[in-house]
């Protein structure tokens, strides 16, 4: 067994309830991997194997990065066998091993939000520089399903949903699948849906929905409290399954293409805008998930009463 107190140079390594952690610990390089850290996981690796009581091994890193990576090679590196031998008892490891996030929730949540900051910016570089293509459309749609698909489904489950078990991710599962039908789905209708209005909830604005009420500490809330599993989490996975379902609704939501086009700006605007800003940098956390909301929100306000006005408009004509 892995003794608790053994000292190594640059991982820790102990056990726990039957679990080996091993841990990079260089948090000062980005835990980035040199000679002595393979060599060391070569052996912490190989007492793991002698220990029939362990059951898995998890990894993790020091700090906020995983790890950076190789140090990088030297000519007379490749010379030397003996690193490539302690990699390959590393490769035969006999347990499951689980590679573990370090739960910086906030950091990540706000990964995605500088995500849709460069989402808006891409199309309108490439429209400056006369580099469209079709090759960068599909491009941008599997940068989209990453960044505000797969990011967002892990990020909620790892935050709470993981909790409740397989009605956890379960949710997660329906919003990921959401989120790649709903881009599938949005490039099949470039050129021929009404640009004032998107189909669906888009996918940025559901990966802000659930980013900001991440970055809100949203399940933090003691008065949702009750029983054994808080309130707020329940709240959580429908909001998640919401977000999901949205994306591949017919529901229609402002583009707000039209401001784009428009040459001149009105005085209320501009300080709305202002004021909007302000509000931001005061409180960007309560400012970006009332937003995000609201406008998740409004897709269903604004197809219900789209369909109220076809209606009274049927009945006019009728009675004329």
């Amino acid at each position: 067994m892995i003794h608790p107190f053994r000292k190594f140079k640059t991982i820790r390594a102990f056990c726990k309830e039957r679990i080996a952690y091993i841990i990079l610990n260089r948090p000062r390089v980005a835990n980035r991997v040199n000679d002595v850290m393979v060599l060391e996981l070569a052996e912490v690796v190989g007492l793991i194997n002698q220990d029939d009581s362990l059951l898995a091994a998890v990894l993790t890193g020091n700090g906020n990065t995983f790890s950076a990576g190789w140090g990088g090679f030297r000519i007379h590196d490749y010379t030397d066998l003996s690193r490539f031998q302690a990699a390959a008892q590393i490769a035969q490891i006999q347990k499951p091993v689980i590679a573990s996030v370090n739960g910086d929730f906030t950091l990540a949540a706000i990964s995605i939000m500088v995500a849709m900051l460069w989402d808006t910016l891409d199309g309108r570089v490439a429209r400056l520089t006369d580099t469209q293509s079709a090759f960068g459309a599909e491009y941008d749609s599997l940068s989209d399903l990453v960044s505000f698909g797969l990011a967002p489904a892990l990020l909620v489950y790892e935050w709470s949903l993981s909790d409740l078990g397989r009605m956890g991710w379960l949710a997660a599962f329906i919003y990921l699948a959401c989120a790649a039908l709903r881009l599938a789905r949005f490039n099949t209708q470039v050129g021929s849906a009404d640009k004032r209005y998107f189909q669906g909830l888009p996918s940025p604005a559901s990966a802000g929905v659930i980013a900001s009420m991440i970055w809100l500490k949203f399940w933090n809330f003691e008065y949702f409290d009750f029983g054994v599993v808080s309130l707020s989490y329940y709240i959580g996975v429908s909001i998640t399954i919401l977000c999901g379902l949205l994306m591949v609704s017919n529901v229609r939501y402002f583009s707000f293409k039209e401001f784009e086009s428009t040459e001149k700006a009105s005085f209320r605007f501009l300080l709305l805008t202002v004021l909007s800003l302000i509000l931001l940098l005061y409180k960007p956390n309560i400012v970006l998930f009332t937003a995000f909301f609201i406008y998740m929100l409004s897709g269903p306000f604004i197809t219900i009463f789209g369909v109220y006005k076809r209606r009274q408009k049927k009945k006019r004509g009728r009675a004329s």
